[in-house]
């Protein structure tokens, strides 16, 4: 694999063409997974705190909705957080999760709105993944006016609420103008029962959960 290429500057070693090119592919990569950096200063529980939230950047600088937060790591979840559109947050401040302060300040702080209401997602089960999930269900018609979804899926049994308040609210709202219908809302309890109630209220359509593959959503 060492021979010699012949070119108008001379001869060049396949070697070195192969490390050039390497090189010229790890510029790339770092490019693909850019993330645009913004300091961000807030109050909690009456203590000055600082963070620091990095938005994937994709398609030299264009910008995507951000569709979720996760705490700063690397490896295959930094690739994930890339692909995913999903925002990374240098260090947890609740628990083993985010406050809502930190979101609201964050989503300021990067001009992206949607941040603040961005779902928190978690390696593991913990009492911080707990009150972000909590935090999250009682923000939902907030969240749906920010992310306008083409698809609303729907469990039954989430608390605080169940499938079926979320779903009445959700058809309030909508009736009032606040949010857009999602085109789609869809029932996924893994009871029929509970489909059925969420049918009754306003759901386009349901599925037993562990057959959500079989939806054409998904074609």
């Amino acid at each position: 694999m060492n021979a010699i290429l012949k070119s108008s500057v001379g001869s060049i070693s396949a070697t070195s063409v192969l490390a050039f090119l390497s090189v010229i592919l790890l510029v790339q990569d770092i490019g693909a997974q850019e993330f645009k950096q913004f300091n961000v200063n807030y109050k909690l529980a009456g203590k000055n705190m600082s963070n620091t939230i990095y938005i994937p950047r994709v398609n030299r600088g264009t910008q995507a909705n951000v569709r979720g937060v996760m705490q700063n790591v690397g490896g295959p979840l930094k690739d994930f957080a890339h692909r995913n559109q999903v925002a990374l947050i240098a260090r947890l401040d609740q628990g083993r999760g985010f406050s809502k302060e930190l979101l609201a300040a964050a989503a300021e702080a990067s001009g992206r709105p949607e941040v603040e209401f961005a779902g928190a997602i978690v390696q593991g089960i913990s009492k911080g993944g707990r009150a972000a999930a909590d935090w999250a269900d009682a923000n939902q018609k907030r969240a749906i006016a920010v992310f306008k979804p083409d698809v609303l899926l729907l469990d039954f049994f989430m608390p605080p609420f169940n499938g079926a308040q979320v779903l009445a609210k959700v058809i309030q709202a909508t009736e009032q103008g606040s949010i857009s219908r999602p085109k789609q809302i869809i029932g996924i309890s893994s009871e029929a029962q509970a489909n059925a109630l969420l049918e009754q209220g306003g759901a386009d359509n349901s599925v037993i959960k562990f057959d959500l593959h079989t939806l054409s959503i998904w074609n």
